[in-house]
């Protein structure tokens, strides 16, 4: 190769890695401008940070009187007859809990590529991650459902979808004394969604604290 075509090529690689750090940097500086703890847990919100996030979405993406988040949050399952009994209450839940289970998904990301803007991304996420918050919300009305406290940080989320595309082996590590409660198909699926090749793996923690007749079981 003549020399001239060799500078020339190692500027365009100069050009290409400087291009991507200031993709970086900006990226960066858009992050920090949000001014909230990226990677703080959030699984549980007070009165006053539901009402705020519920204008908040208001004012974003849909009128006052669509408004759903305004919503309350129920976390027990207290039956609207009286005259039911605790084992007619639990067969009700299960019948429930079976014909919804379909609704109960990990949010997926939505569709990206990389021509998007941080901001067009930003907000295409932020947008399906509300509507994933709504269809929550709409079960959580149904008195004979029952939902466990969930993750209300979306970048906790984009963590984990980001952890997912760039990931060939998922590994999900389960509490031996109840394997099957901490095991989530859904993320399996979602997986398989993003690429048929992805391999999940059951890591099964505490095995020790068990019998040997049921580890081997």
């Amino acid at each position: 190769m003549p020399k001239n075509e060799k500078t020339g090529l190692g500027r365009a690689l100069v050009k290409h890695h400087n291009q991507m750090m200031q993709q970086s940097k900006e990226k960066g500086k858009y992050y920090r401008s949000q001014q909230k703890k990226i990677l703080e847990s959030v699984t549980d919100v007070n009165d006053i940070e539901a009402v705020i996030e519920a204008a908040d979405e208001a004012n974003r993406f849909l009128s006052n009187a669509e408004s759903s988040l305004k919503i309350p949050i129920r976390l027990d399952s207290a039956s609207s007859s009286n005259e039911s009994t605790g084992e007619g209450r639990r067969e009700q839940r299960e019948r429930e809990e079976a014909l919804h289970a379909s609704s109960l998904r990990i949010p997926r990301r939505p569709p990206w590529n990389a021509k998007m803007s941080v901001e067009e991304l930003e907000e295409n996420e932020r947008r399906a991650f509300l509507d994933w918050r709504r269809s929550l919300a709409r079960l959580e009305e149904n008195e004979n459902l029952v939902l466990t406290p969930f993750e209300k940080n979306l970048d906790m989320w984009r963590q984990l979808w980001r952890v997912l595309e760039r990931s060939d082996l998922v590994v999900m590590v389960v509490d031996a004394r109840d394997p099957l409660f901490y095991r989530c198909p859904d993320l399996e699926a979602y997986a398989r969604e993003i690429d048929e090749h992805k391999r999940t793996l059951l890591l099964v923690n505490k095995a020790d604290l068990l019998p040997l007749f049921v580890r081997l079981r």
